[in-house]
């Protein structure tokens, strides 16, 4: 019998295409341009599937963006974490409130 571990949320490489790094600039964008603090969002990859924009230790955004999917979902502000559909990196501007509501409350019950 062979055994397998998995490795849910452990960090691992940092693979990413030129449009997922992009996307996470546009959160320290988004961030930024509404005087909010950068200093706790990083960018990582704790799932084989998706990135993560962590805000301190919750997911602010989680992040696909390759030639078969491309999608963002909000898990702090949308329970239900549907796969926000999206077809550029500048569709993530479209959820601007998304990102806001869910700062306020990561600050609110951090």
């Amino acid at each position: 019998m062979d055994l397998t571990f998995q490795h849910y949320g452990e960090r691992r490489d940092l693979v990413c295409t030129e449009e997922e790094r992009q996307l996470y600039n546009n959160v320290v964008k988004v961030l930024q341009d509404n005087s909010l603090d950068t200093k706790p969002l990083h960018f990582v990859r704790l799932s084989d599937n998706y990135l993560t924009a962590k805000y301190g230790d919750w997911d602010l955004v989680r992040i696909k963006y390759t030639a078969r999917a491309k999608w963002l979902v909000f898990p702090v502000a949308d329970l239900r974490a549907e796969k926000r559909r999206i077809t550029s990196t500048d569709d993530l501007f479209d959820y601007v409130d998304m990102i806001l509501e869910s700062v306020a409350h990561i600050k609110k019950y951090s």
